[in-house]
């Protein structure tokens, strides 16, 4: 039970996802099986790709997809200092160097001019992240890629749903991670996927998420044939899943019209939302507002937890952790854009089952913070 009267978000977890749970309790194949392969080929379709492969958490698919393109020590790897930190933890854990490009001056998500100040002959690739399901400027960033031949992973562990030009994201680059953490807009607790259209990506990173193992097709012989991690997803967890996938389209729909609502009736002088590109469709993920003055996120949270609302900072300025501030000196000099949005940008209440008082109780104490 939340302590708030508005909790930041709310599973959209139904009594037939809880029934389909119960099968697989049953059923006493409570590991990867059937309904991971059944969920595996409905993402297949959902995201017209060839491959979609299930894993434990959107950080071990990050890791995968990283190690799949032999990401390793001595590489760089560009992606966005405003995200949360699992995005950069990710590319150290293969041994590589993380080098942050700032965001954009008026939106959330990496900008492709200082991406490509960046680039040097140890860039061996591009993640790019669609911060709160908002997607990047993926034609100028692709030109950028074609131009130095370096491929782009997705980051898209906030993007399931969303679309730009009417392509679905997470489409377009060489691997596409996804994440099904509660705070995602169908969730399974914690769960990861990754699609591509490379038979070999996939095959690796199939391996690579059960120990290193494969299974001749001919004759079901196994062999462990590399060093692989445990990063299976379970029945029980895509079980959950499939439910909620086949919704997907109400999911959206409901959380856009509150977000609708939240762009027309939030009319604080003090308060103003990022740019989003148009052509798009949003999942609203996550509904950020900026605060018109800097350093002020951490009086607003303490103001609206106190109201029973529950907002918070929706992702790190992560050059200031401490995991990553040492040698990046001058870190909020260097990311000038993105360390802004981390003073101003904070996340409010946004899910399907948001009563209309929830809503207007949120509205209201927005409207009238001073």
């Amino acid at each position: 039970m939340s302590k708030f009267i508005v909790p930041i978000t709310e599973p959209n977890i139904g009594k037939k996802d809880v029934i389909n749970l119960m099968k697989v309790l049953y059923s006493g194949n409570l590991i990867q099986g059937t309904k991971v392969a059944e969920l595996e080929k409905l993402m297949c379709q959902y995201f017209g790709v060839n491959y979609a492969v299930l894993v434990s958490s959107g950080t071990s698919a990050l890791h995968l997809a990283l190690l799949s393109i032999s990401i390793g020590p001595g590489d760089d790897v560009i992606t966005t200092p405003y995200s949360f930190i699992a995005t950069a933890n990710a590319i150290k854990l293969t041994g590589a160097n993380v080098v942050f490009a700032d965001t954009c001056k008026d939106g959330v998500n990496i900008c492709s001019s200082s991406l490509e100040s960046k680039i040097t002959p140890q860039t061996k690739a591009i993640l790019i992240v669609h911060e709160f399901g908002i997607s990047v400027d993926f034609d100028e960033i692709e030109k950028i890629s074609l131009k130095y031949n370096i491929p782009i992973l997705e980051d898209s562990a906030c993007a399931m749903g969303s679309e730009h030009r009417g392509t679905k994201l997470g489409t377009a680059g060489k691997l596409s991670c996804f994440s099904f953490h509660p705070r995602k807009i169908i969730t399974c607790g914690e769960g990861g996927l990754i699609i591509t259209n490379d038979r070999y990506l996939a095959e690796y990173v199939i391996s690579m998420r059960n120990h290193g193992l494969t299974i001749n097709p001919i004759s079901g012989e196994k062999k462990y044939i590399r060093y692989g991690f445990n990063y299976r997803m379970t029945d029980l967890s895509a079980s959950l899943i499939i439910g909620q996938l086949h919704r997907i389209g109400s999911i959206i729909n409901k959380r856009s019209a509150i977000a609708k609502k939240y762009f027309n009736e939030i009319n604080n002088s003090n308060i103003t939302f990022p740019a989003y590109p148009s052509n798009s469709l949003f999942n609203f993920q996550t509904f950020p507002i900026l605060l018109k003055n800097r350093n002020a996120a951490n009086l607003f949270i303490t103001h609206m937890q106190e109201q029973g609302i529950e907002v918070t900072r929706p992702a790190q300025f992560i050059p200031q952790e401490p995991s990553f501030e040492v040698g990046m000196l001058n870190s909020k000099e260097n990311y000038p854009n993105a360390f802004n949005l981390w003073e101003r940008c904070v996340a409010i209440p946004l899910f399907g089952r948001m009563s209309k008082k929830q809503i207007k109780y949120v509205i209201d104490r927005i409207n009238s913070y001073e």
